[in-house]
C-alpha cells in the first residue's frame, strides 16, 4: 500500500463549537427557595399592618378593662 502524506492545515481549519466553548459560563448549579416555607416579606417594614383597626380594637379593650376595674 502506498503511504499517504499528512495534509497541512487540516488542524487549523477545524470548526469550533461555540456552544461547547462557552458552556462553562452558563451551566451553573441553581439554588432554589424552599417552597414549603412561608416567605412573604412586608411591604412597609416597621409599620402596623392595620393602624386604624388596631386603634379601634385597643379602645374597646381599654374600655372593657376600665369597666371591670371600677365594677
Amino acid at each position: 500500500m502506498k503511504k499517504m502524506k499528512k495534509s497541512k492545515g487540516l488542524a487549523e481549519n477545524l470548526v469550533k463549537n461555540p456552544v461547547a466553548k462557552f458552556a462553562y459560563q452558563f451551566n451553573k448549579a441553581q439554588v432554589y427557595k424552599d417552597k414549603t416555607k412561608y416567605q412573604r416579606s412586608a411591604k412597609h417594614k416597621g409599620k402596623e399592618p392595620f393602624p386604624m383597626m388596631l386603634s379601634v380594637v385597643l379602645e374597646k379593650v381599654f374600655s372593657l378593662l376600665f369597666c371591670f376595674k371600677f365594677a
